[in-house]
């Protein structure tokens, strides 16, 4: 089947019914075109052969390819999330041509290559078309050789095997039938998160999910200049250890291919409670297994202050609460400032906000009322403002000229000028 045209000559990689370590390239008709063994020349790490059904083709090795034509060059490019590769012809500074496409294998499909040959014949100076293809072939099934190690190397670290792309993973027994008591028992309950979309930098994991495959885009992600950090993130709490599962693979592929570290940030996350009618249950809390929070692991090429603990904690407390440096219980603080009057006075606790003033000596104060003059001025008339009497006094009263006796303002209680006498008395 082909990629993207169905008038492309399309190659499908299989392996050999008779020797699995053959590889054998078949056309849309069934018929086998070539055939790849993987063969070690003189100790290399990786050699490998290509040979064609015709008696005319002769093996071409990987390790004896030497560059002939220096007119043409051919750039293969892998998209960053998928599995689609594309070959092209490089015609700097004009646009490049797309030569090829290729798609690795899965589970379901075998690795497909397809060949634009209208796009070949554009070009007057390609004359040996039959060495272009047998070049397009070698060099995509190095590049998936190549992949298929590191994804071997990979599992060996985690500890999970996966099959290689060019062979059909092995089909398990027919399990035996249900009983009647969970014939009618769902395998899985569909919950609203599985509708819930992923956003371009978001990898959620959970149990059923390929660690392999997250590895694979989390590296394909940060590959891209315009991410600047990624999201790992979980949506129950028992696919806590395959995230960090996650983590661990991208970090130690990261340091095998000598890129620089990445800066970690975990944040937990409490489940969302369950939709219902408020029930107030007065009973004491049953005692309930410890369960894994939800994590959020965000990784990143460059620093995140907002994300560091001490960062998250300042910002998660309420304003007007203290954390203890230590426990890191919350205690509640009240603090209610004083309103500072023009003079530098503050009102004491308990009093109302009102100015406190001194009572005048009565002597000073007689003189500039009956005189009309203040000291300021030397003696002369102040015409800018009336005189204003003094402010209310709080505390031990005065002496004046009562006698030891507090009087009420002139109206009161209706009259003018009662007498009270001292409260307390005799005990002064």
């Amino acid at each position: 089947m082909a990629l993207r045209d169905a008038s492309c000559y399309t190659l499908t990689a299989e392996p050999s019914r008779e020797n699995p370590a053959i590889l054998e390239l078949k056309e849309n008709n069934g018929e086998v075109r070539y055939a790849r063994v993987r063969e070690k020349v003189n100790g290399e790490a990786y050699a490998t052969a290509l040979y064609g059904m015709d008696v005319h083709l002769r093996g071409v090795s990987y390790t004896q390819m030497s560059r002939a034509d220096n007119s043409n060059k051919y750039k293969w490019k892998r998209d960053l999330v998928g599995k689609d590769m594309v070959c092209s012809l490089d015609r700097k500074p004009e646009p490049s041509v797309e030569v090829c496409l290729a798609r690795e294998g899965d589970k379901r499909d075998f690795p497909r290559i397809s060949i634009l040959h209208y796009n070949i014949e554009r070009f007057q100076d390609i004359k040996d078309l039959r060495g272009l293809e047998y070049l397009l072939v070698m060099s995509v099934l190095c590049l998936m050789d190549a992949a298929e190690e590191r994804q071997a190397e990979r599992a060996q670290s985690t500890g999970l095997l996966r099959t290689p792309s060019g062979s059909k993973p092995a089909v398990p027994a027919k399990p035996s039938p249900p009983t009647s008591s969970s014939s009618h028992e769902p395998q899985r309950i569909i919950t609203p998160e599985d509708f819930e979309p992923e956003e371009s930098n978001e990898i959620i994991v959970g149990m059923q999910t390929d660690i392999n495959t997250h590895i694979d885009r989390a590296l394909a992600l940060l590959c891209d200049p315009g991410i600047l950090y990624i999201v790992i993130r979980t949506k129950r709490p028992e696919a806590a250890q395959r995230a960090m599962q996650v983590c661990s693979g991208i970090t130690r592929a990261r340091h095998r291919n000598g890129e620089p570290e990445l800066h970690q940030y975990v944040n937990e996350e409490q489940p969302p409670a369950p939709r219902g009618p408020r029930v107030i249950n007065l009973d004491d809390p049953k005692p309930e297994p410890w369960r894994p929070p939800l994590l959020a692991i965000y990784l990143s090429t460059i620093e995140l202050p907002d994300l560091a603990p001490g960062r998250r904690e300042a910002q998660s407390s309420p304003p007007g609460v203290v954390r203890h440096p230590t426990k890191g219980k919350a205690t509640p603080v009240l603090i209610a400032p004083q309103p500072k009057r023009p003079n530098g006075h503050t009102a004491p606790h308990g009093l109302p906000n009102v100015r406190l003033s001194p009572s005048p000596e009565p002597s000073k104060t007689a003189q500039h009322v009956s005189h009309g003059k203040h000291p300021s001025h030397g003696g002369k008339p102040s015409q800018q403002s009336p005189p204003v009497p003094p402010a209310p006094s709080f505390g031990a009263p005065q002496p004046s000229s009562t006698n030891g006796k507090l009087t009420k303002p002139n109206g009161a209680n209706g009259g003018s000028g009662v007498k009270i006498s001292r409260l307390f008395k005799g005990r002064a």
